[in-house]
């Protein structure tokens, strides 16, 4: 009985044991269905929230295979590129790139695995054929357990765009500063034309310098420049710039008619002739260009003031070589010209003027100087006649001397006279070089030495007037420095004070008392009025026994 009793008591241990086991196995099936429902709703709760973010996110997102066979794509990568989602999940990457694009995709696979993640511009191509640019971001992950690519594509046509425009505008304002800089070059160029033409002395330096200059600015292959000749019918050639061709040379005549001179010269405006041959109004200027091989060419008018000067010409072996921007360069430069052709026109009759004024003036002084000199031999010769008749052999051997020594002197009198008188300022030669010779051959005829000193910058070109008046100054104190003050050496020098000019001339010889008469020093008298006739002032300073100083001062304008 007991041991019955004993194995009831273990049977109902053994049953309560495993009524616990079960109630604890049931509960841990509970408790594992229970979170296995959970992670599964949370798993469904992030896949909603991965493809609600998927499908609207603003930048196209494509799964691809290492292939490129697409796995996935969202609606904005449908809408961008024009496609079913059904037909994009047949298609692969190369399909929507461009040719160019595509031809790279297994380099950028390669380089995509081994980096991880790269960032790169790209294109792709709507279904309608349109290109859409587009910056890529591309990484590998892991799906549906294997490899494969998430790219995110955006759109940067307005990037691009942006991009585009600023280019344009880099490219218009590197344009612009090209144009400012060519245009200041011209400028520059313009103003050492307008600057070395302006202090040229003669019509030939002026026109030589304009065409050396001018080709700077716009190139040539003939230019030339004809004023009207005397026969308004006319042009003068006055000079020529070529390479390579013959044609009407400097101091030829050619006529106006047949030409495009008539008309720039009624319009007053230039012309361009763009090509020669197509030019039917200008016979004679077409059969003259095409013999030189002129194909096109520029004649612009030169006007000073109302009066027509004649043209400046510029012609080129190609055609349309010339052009509107050209003339922007030419005419100022052309009106240039014509102010100095005038200018130059003006000193040239300002210089004949004063050299006839000067040879009058020469020419009265010589005719009293020797009429009274020939006087004397006159009244002399009848003296001396009458002491021969009278038998005073004497005083006419005395007499004889006497009119010898007047016969020298008038004769080096008119060697000097000559002397001077070739001593002329020209448009070629300025005062320093002409006095420079004049004293040179001073020297020479009369054995006294002589120095010129010509201070940096103290002489500039002066107007021809006072040139003149100038040289006859030096010339008049040398020849008293001769023929009255006995002097062995002089000395000439020119410098500025300020803005005046002065001119000093001094000898060694034996002075003289300045208070004298005017009729003792008639010399002295017309070296003053010399000077104060071109508005200068003259001084002189001397005493017996010291040698004497002039000094002219003129005013810097002159």
């Amino acid at each position: 009985m007991g041991i019955i009793n004993f194995l009831f008591s273990i049977r109902r241990t053994f049953e309560a044991e495993r009524a616990k086991y079960f109630a604890v196995e049931q509960g841990a099936r509970q408790a594992a269905e229970q979170r296995s429902q959970e992670l599964a709703a949370q798993v469904a709760e992030s896949e909603s929230r991965y493809r609600q973010v998927f499908e609207n996110a603003n930048d196209a997102i494509f799964i691809h295979d290492l292939q490129g066979r697409f796995i996935e794509v969202n609606q904005f990568a449908c809408q961008q590129l024009g496609y079913a989602r059904a037909e994009l999940l047949q298609m692969a990457v190369k399909e929507i790139d461009t040719p160019q694009a595509g031809a790279h995709f297994e380099e950028g696979v390669q380089a995509l695995v081994q980096q991880g993640q790269v960032v790169v511009t790209s294109c792709h191509v709507r279904k309608d054929g349109t290109p859409i640019p587009v910056e890529i971001s591309a990484r590998i992950i892991e799906y549906n357990g294997q490899p494969a690519v998430l790219s995110v594509a955006r759109d940067i046509s307005e990037r691009k765009r942006a991009e585009a425009e600023i280019q344009a505008r880099n490219q218009e304002l590197d344009a612009l500063y090209r144009q400012a800089e060519e245009r200041a070059r011209r400028i520059a160029v313009s103003n050492e034309i307008i600057r070395t033409v302006s202090s040229a002395r003669t019509l030939e330096q002026i026109f030589q310098t304009f065409a050396e200059q001018t080709r700077k600015l716009v190139p040539y292959d003939r230019m030339s420049i004809a004023l009207v000749h005397e026969a308004s019918t006319q042009l003068t050639v006055h000079s020529i710039a070529e390479t390579g061709m013959s044609g009407p040379q400097p101091g030829m005549l050619v006529q106006m008619e047949g030409t495009a001179t008539p008309m720039v010269s009624e319009t007053r405006q230039p012309f361009i002739c763009s090509d020669v041959s197509q030019e039917p109004r200008f016979p004679v200027a077409k059969q003259m260009l095409e013999k030189l091989g002129i194909q096109s060419y520029v004649i612009l008018p030169l006007f000073a003031k109302d009066e027509f000067l004649g043209a400046l010409n510029l012609g080129s072996r190609s055609t349309n070589a010339y052009h509107e921007t050209d003339l922007h360069v030419l005419v100022p430069i052309a009106g240039q010209l014509a102010i100095v052709i005038e200018n130059a026109r003006l000193q040239e009759q300002i210089a004949s003027m004063a050299i006839r004024e000067e040879r009058d003036r020469l020419g009265r002084e010589l005719h009293d100087s020797l009429g009274q000199v020939l006087g004397y031999i006159g009244l002399k010769t009848d003296q001396i006649n009458s002491w021969l008749r009278r038998g005073l052999i004497e005083d006419a051997r005395q007499g004889l001397t006497e009119l010898n020594q007047v016969a020298q002197t008038a004769y080096a009198d008119v060697r000097e006279s000559i002397l001077g008188l070739r001593a002329t300022v020209t448009t070629n030669a300025g005062l320093e070089h002409v006095l420079r010779e004049y004293l040179n051959r001073y020297q020479r005829e009369w054995r006294i030495a002589g120095d010129l000193a010509v201070a940096e910058g103290a002489l500039p070109r002066l107007l021809p007037s006072v040139e003149i008046q100038l040289l006859r100054i030096v010339q008049e104190a040398l020849t008293n420095a001769r023929k009255h003050a006995q002097a062995s050496h002089v000395w000439i020098r020119f410098e500025r004070e300020g803005e005046r000019l002065v001119v000093t001339i001094r000898d060694d010889g034996i002075g003289f008392d300045p208070t004298l008469s005017r009729r003792e020093h008639f010399g002295l008298e017309t070296m003053r009025e010399r000077a104060e006739s071109v508005r200068g002032t003259w001084q002189v300073d001397s005493a017996p026994g010291r040698g004497a100083v002039i000094r002219v001062t003129l005013p810097a304008s002159s």
